[in-house]
């Protein structure tokens, strides 16, 4: 027997809770898949990066009065709907991501809050662009409700793998601070929230305290399917001068059971082959100098990830040596502002 899921469908501020009972999906419909997956990447000059995907597909709604949600969040797929909505993809990102010691990032995204909507054919597009940056206002605790026509595009080649018919739009806010009040309703979302599986190492008091941080969502919608990803982004310190450190030292939390309803639970490790990984992992893979690590939590249960570090790596500056085979993007941009005090700007 399920337990009906509660969807908390309002602003940021007052809630309105609806009981959701899971049905099964009718024949000839696709039915609902969860899977989570962590990244541990190990960085050029000695900091780790933490990459979190989660995914959710189901059937598309006909009528959202009769469609049932189980693990797709119901204000997501309700919005998708009532404003014609095909396409979506937010953002939230704070910090810069250092291509040059970093290599290419997960994703590419700006400082600030993005959103980027492919609406439906035969409406009025900016209707429902200003109802749908509101209504995602409301969702996250955000400010996109002033995505305004300032601040907004239509790009004719920008995101050409987004153009398939209707009205593209693109908006941006570079001075969106993130702050726990927009990753609170992105956790609600996960099906087990960050209660199991890799959502546990969720911890918000470390997640704001680092180099960089991306919190996002992208929503892709056909005629019979309905798919929601999120994915977060993080960059962390290892402890100083520490050879050995485990992952529950770094997200400060220890990984739990995978989410009951997970199709796919699993941990993906890529470190230099002189870095020792405990427990053993279920399968490896060497490319180069890196091997990647493969957990799968529904096989077995694993705790937490030690690393070891051997004699070579004593020193975090051999890190940065290697950092120049860390391939970066083929075009790059930097903006430098000099000058001293008040008048004539700061130095960076």
């Amino acid at each position: 027997m399920r337990i009906p899921r509660l969807a908390v469908l309002a602003a940021c501020g007052s809630f309105v809770v609806a009981a959701d009972t899971p049905s099964k999906a009718p024949a000839g419909t696709t039915a609902e898949m969860f899977s989570e997956d962590l990244t541990i990447a190990m960085l050029a000059d000695g900091r780790v990066l933490l990459h979190f995907d989660f995914e959710m597909h189901g059937p598309q709604a006909t009528n959202s009065s009769l469609h049932s949600y189980g693990l797709l969040p119901r204000q997501i797929g309700e919005i998708a709907q009532r404003y014609g909505v095909s396409e979506l993809q937010l953002a939230f990102t704070q910090g810069t991501w250092r291509e040059a010691r970093w290599g290419v990032p997960p994703a590419a995204q700006g400082i600030g809050a993005e959103v980027i909507a492919q609406l439906a054919d035969g409406a009025d597009a900016d209707a429902q662009w200003s109802g749908l940056t509101n209504a995602l206002s409301g969702v996250f605790c955000a400010s996109l409700n002033f995505v305004g026509t300032e601040s907004t595009t239509s790009p004719r080649l920008a995101f050409a793998h987004s153009q398939r018919g209707g009205a593209l739009r693109h908006g941006f806010l570079p001075r969106e601070n993130v702050c726990t009040e927009n990753l609170t309703p992105w956790i609600k979302q996960l099906p087990c929230q960050a209660q199991s599986g890799v959502a546990a190492l969720l911890n918000p008091h470390r997640l704001f305290n680092m180099h960089f941080l991306s919190v996002a969502m992208a929503l892709n919608s056909d005629a019979d399917t309905l798919r929601y990803r999120q994915t977060l982004s993080v960059v962390v310190d290892t402890p100083a001068y520490d050879r050995s450190w485990a992952l529950s030292a770094l997200a400060g939390r220890a990984l739990a059971a995978p989410c009951p309803v997970a199709t796919r639970s699993s941990v993906r490790v890529v470190a230099p082959a002189a870095v020792q990984v405990a427990p053993q992992a279920d399968s490896t893979h060497s490319a180069g100098t890196s091997v990647t690590h493969l957990f799968d939590l529904q096989r077995r249960r694993v705790d937490d990830i030690v690393f070891t570090f051997s004699a070579e790596f004593d020193d975090k500056t051999k890190y940065w040596a290697a950092a120049k085979d860390t391939p970066v993007p083929a075009i790059a941009a930097h903006r430098h502002i000099t000058g001293h005090g008040s008048s004539g700007g700061i130095e960076t």
